[in-house]
């Protein structure tokens, strides 16, 4: 189709400030998120305490699993992270069945308590304004 000729509305200053708000939203992310990400340094240092082992179930895994969860504010520190094989980390995010969670939860902080003398799961909390 020819597009030549025809005239296509100028979006309003309203329109056009409303597309630049939103794009800054997206592009500008939150202490929250940045707080709660697992960055590269904390992988490496968690790849090698856990040796590249799920710390459930043993087999091969990667560090990507928080105890406090992202969404609870769990923030992304080497005490709240560990590795965890695709199975394990899908049970204990997902899973339907509330014995096997517990059962993975426990695991983990019995795990991450030998870990850190002092270990508190207070301190995995995002909290604002820190």
């Amino acid at each position: 189709m020819d597009t030549k000729g025809l005239m296509f509305p100028k979006p309003k200053d309203k329109e056009v400030k409303r597309e630049k708000k939103i794009y800054k939203m997206k592009s500008k992310s939150s202490k929250r998120a940045k707080a709660v990400d697992i960055p590269t340094s904390v992988k490496k240092k968690v790849l090698v305490r856990d040796k590249g082992f799920c710390v459930v179930c043993g087999q091969p895994g990667i560090p990507n699993s928080h105890y406090i969860k992202r969404s609870q504010g769990g923030l992304g520190i080497v005490q709240n992270v560990v590795c965890m094989c695709i199975n394990c980390h899908n049970d204990y995010d997902n899973g339907k069945d509330e014995k096997k969670v517990k059962m993975i939860h426990d695991k983990v902080k019995k795990y991450l308590k030998r870990q850190y003398k002092g270990w508190k799961e207070e301190d995995l909390y995002y909290k604002k304004g820190l």
